[in-house]
């Protein structure tokens, strides 16, 4: 049998057995995720490092396609099939052809001649398996399916719970009263037990005029009147289930002119930097008539008028007006 001339055999990059892992660095992946694949599939990484124009029996003239020995890639797949398969999640970038890599980050690593091994990354690889693939095994598919219906139980309680919150107002309404009333310190009975005292202390401005805005409008006031019942026990009942914000609106309906009440805690609230504002504004009008009063070029200009004043009423400069 004769042996194949080595202008017979294709190079490298185009041998059907080293084919794809060529076109891969041609395609951009790094040097270290094709080798990664060369040696997954029980091939040889080191071809890559060859001239891929030449044959590789030019270049291994004694081995003509060198690949892992048999027992070893034997040894290898039976610890595969014992691994559980594991399922990577994939990022779906875009590929970028290589012309246009040309003074990108990835052109200066490549033209540096250093190869990215990403075996020898420290990352915490157990970790990253927990968070980033999913286990197809049998035993897997178990753990996978009780974690799934352990979160469908969490979400079924969670919609359970909103389900059993009753709504009387506008829902946008609701939640931005809601989330405004997480910033207080007192729950709604008390806020509006410091509204009916007139009690300002431990609340701001910004916040008076965040209870300003939760009062309710005559339509809400109705819907929520409407809603209650008389008797104290069932109108307890009836209040736990509403909103936070339908029960701030609640216990306001039961303060007496609460709005004028807000308006005064927000007025002794800001007396002092009203008076400060005052006194600073009297200070500048009472420094304004002093340079009236004491302005020469003011007296001369008023004394030039009194002057044409007289000349136009008594014909001349002897007229008396003062």
């Amino acid at each position: 049998e004769k042996k194949l001339s080595s202008s017979s055999l294709p190079p490298l990059k185009k041998d059907p057995e080293y084919q794809k892992y060529f076109k891969m660095l041609m395609l951009g992946l790094p040097l270290g995720a094709a080798k990664q694949a060369m040696i997954k599939d029980g091939k040889d990484c080191t071809i890559l490092d060859l001239d891929p124009e030449k044959p590789l029996s030019d270049q291994r003239p004694n081995n003509t396609k060198q690949s892992v020995v048999g027992n070893k890639k034997k040894i290898d797949k039976a610890e595969e099939s014992k691994k559980p398969k594991l399922v990577r999640k994939r990022l779906f970038w875009n590929s970028i052809d290589k012309s246009n890599l040309q003074g990108s980050l990835w052109s200066k690593f490549q033209s540096s001649n250093k190869s990215l091994n990403l075996s020898s990354l420290d990352y915490d690889r157990e970790e990253f398996a927990n968070l980033f693939t999913l286990d197809t095994t049998e035993k897997g598919r178990k753990i996978n399916k009780n974690e799934k219906s352990d979160e469908k139980d969490a979400q079924k309680k969670k919609r359970s719970k909103k389900n059993s919150t009753i709504q009387l107002i506008h829902s946008r309404r609701q939640m931005n009263g809601s989330i405004l009333l997480k910033s207080y310190n007192f729950d709604c009975k008390t806020l509006s037990q410091k509204v009916d005292a007139m009690d300002s202390n431990d609340l701001s401005e910004t916040q008076l005029l965040g209870l300003m805005q939760l009062i309710p409008s005559k339509n809400e006031a109705l819907a929520i009147r409407a809603y209650l019942p008389t008797t104290v026990s069932e109108k307890e009942h009836a209040i736990s289930v509403l909103g936070e914000c339908e029960k701030f609106m609640a216990a306001m309906l039961e303060v007496d002119n609460a709005t004028g009440k807000l308006k005064f805690m927000l007025y002794q609230i800001q007396f002092q930097s009203l008076v400060e504002s005052l006194e600073e504004d009297f200070g500048i009008l009472q420094q304004a008539l002093a340079c009236v009063r004491n302005s020469d070029r003011l007296a001369r200009l008023m004394l030039i008028a009194l002057k044409l004043g007289n000349t136009m009423n008594a014909g001349g400069e002897s007229g008396k007006g003062v």
